[in-house]
């Protein structure tokens, strides 16, 4: 039997949440899960975690390092029941600011049976704070959000009802923090009209909400761009939009406190669609996104660079289709349940 131990499991938004609920269902039936409570202290954490692994737990996975894993590690020491750890990028950033979370990282890292990450990029991170390299697997994230499972008809409904039939329609899905880079996106699409003579005005769709909203708001005004704003997309909403855009873009960029980007599954969402996709070369994106091959990757913090790439598809839409086409195939290949559970299953082999 296993535990997953997390803060972030569904009805909660976001692709760490996904992810995890992918890896119970990999599980299954064998996995029972503890959704912790933010605001309960770390320490509590060892008790409500022993009472849970009571029923035959022969493994614990924790969803992040610290300090979910420091009581994983705690809890092995006790009752010899070893743990993996999930890795996601952000958690071993932020750790990296303190000395003594450091440290802790580094015995967490070291103690446990597996290190799961889901990118090269926060493999290498892993290292840096202490996991040895045989330790760690690399499991991509599945996609969930597929023509498959929802009918990409409603693309065509998604430009009629918004008006945007004759539109260059971009699309970018996530939560509204500066680590997305919202902001570089909604100067690129205004670079991209002041430089370009496009046959088709630019529109960007950002489905999302977040702290950022206000002030990315106040921007798309201030630069005359057209923004439609979905804040509460449900999955089959997003899909529409995949399915409505001619391309996906989003431009992350890595914080000082260690925030970045740890994969980027809507690229691979948005490829599952069959679209062209550009990102930034920050974090785990350049797994998800091959440049060149599947999209169109750029320097971070650079909207000059965005709006020349949103132009060479405007331009020359073959190549976009072509970019699409192997983005959905990639998909198809690589980033299946079917593939997920595999994966799972072979670590625990």
């Amino acid at each position: 039997m296993n535990l997953l131990c997390t803060y972030d499991f569904p009805p909660q938004h976001g692709g760490i949440a996904r992810y995890h609920h992918a890896l119970v269902d990999a599980l299954a039936p064998e996995c029972t899960v503890f959704v912790a409570d933010r605001c309960m202290h770390w320490l509590r954490l060892l008790p409500a975690l022993r009472r849970h692994a009571r029923n035959g737990v022969q493994r614990v996975w924790t969803s992040e390092p610290l300090p979910i894993g420091t009581v994983a590690m705690l809890h092995r020491y006790w009752t010899g029941i070893p743990y993996t750890v999930i890795c996601h990028g952000l958690d071993l950033g932020r750790a990296q600011q303190y000395f003594r979370k450091r440290i802790v990282l580094r015995r967490v890292l070291r103690g446990a049976a597996h290190v799961v990450v889901n990118s090269a990029h926060t493999a290498e991170r892993a290292v840096r704070a202490g996991a040895d390299a045989t330790q760690i697997r690399i499991i991509h994230p599945p996609v969930g959000i597929t023509p498959e499972a929802y009918p990409s008809d409603r693309g065509a409904q998604v430009r009629d009802t918004h008006q945007l039939q004759e539109r260059f329609l971009v699309c970018t899905v996530g939560r509204l923090v500066r680590r997305k880079g919202f902001d570089v996106l909604i100067q690129a699409i205004a670079e991209l009209s002041r430089l370009h003579a496009l046959d088709r005005k630019p529109t960007l769709a950002i489905l999302g909400d977040g702290p950022e909203r206000e002030a990315l708001t106040l921007q798309a005004e201030q630069l005359q761009v057209d923004v439609r704003w979905i804040p509460h997309a449900s999955d089959a909403t997003i899909a529409a939009w995949y399915a409505a855009c001619d391309v996906f873009a989003m431009l992350p960029r890595e914080l000082p406190d260690g925030d970045v980007e740890g994969f980027g599954i809507v690229y691979l969402e948005a490829g599952a669609f069959g679209k062209p996709v550009i990102g930034a070369r920050s974090g785990g994106v350049p797994d998800a996104v091959l440049d060149g091959v599947t999209g169109i990757l750029v320097a971070p913090d650079d909207p000059f660079a965005a709006a020349q790439a949103l132009f060479d598809i405007a331009q020359h839409p073959e190549r976009g289709d072509a970019l699409g086409r192997a983005g959905r195939t990639r998909v198809r290949e690589h980033f299946t349940l079917a593939r997920f559970r595999g994966d799972v299953r072979e670590l625990l082999s």
